[in-house]
């Protein structure tokens, strides 16, 4: 929709099609700076969880909240992660 498309227009690079592993990774470990799933499984999201916040990044829902309840995923860092569910709201 329009919000992802507001944020998607201020990134430097922007891929749609990846492996959710592999992009999580590239998360953990400072390769990139967002990592956007609005729709996942339980099983997809509770094997994020401690990989993103073991690296020191954050993982929440799309709506800011738990991603194990909402079942969608926004993960970044603590800087970005404000500015990031703020263009998703909007």
């Amino acid at each position: 929709g329009k919000e992802m498309q507001s944020l998607i227009d201020e990134v430097k690079l922007y891929r749609t099609v990846g492996r959710l592993v592999l992009d999580y990774f590239s998360v953990a470990t400072g390769g990139a700076d967002i990592m956007i799933d609005p729709d996942l499984n339980y099983w997809d999201v509770a094997a994020l969880v401690p990989v993103i916040e073991g690296s020191g990044a954050r993982l929440v829902s799309s709506k800011g909240g738990n991603p194990l309840k909402d079942l969608s995923a926004v993960a970044t860092n603590e800087y970005l992660l404000p500015e990031v569910l703020r263009k998703l709201a909007n």
